[in-house]
């Protein structure tokens, strides 16, 4: 994880840690586009809810049904993966 996106990313985590800012961050699988807001200004795209601050209205809540399609991998491809974090773990790896 490098580059100027995520130094900034860091720097702002670190500025609104020590300044008691609420922040709410957002990063992508591939650690390229973090985006990061402080919980007063989250774009209107962007609904989030925890057990302690939200967004988001019981008005706004969508009740339409959302199918979602599973592709389970195979058992040997899931235990190997799992060996393999396993190892990591056990290394110090996190």
């Amino acid at each position: 994880m490098s580059g100027p996106a995520i130094d900034r990313f860091i720097e702002l985590m670190n500025r609104y840690g020590a300044d008691k800012e609420p922040f709410l961050f957002i990063i992508d699988f591939e650690m390229k586009c973090p985006e990061i807001h402080k919980l007063s200004s989250v774009p209107r795209g962007i609904k989030f809810s925890t057990p302690l601050v939200s967004n988001i209205s019981l008005g706004q809540i969508c009740s339409k049904l959302v199918a979602l399609k599973k592709y389970p991998v195979s058992y040997d491809r899931y235990s190997a993966a799992f060996q393999n974090v396993q190892k990591n773990i056990k290394l110090g790896n996190s």
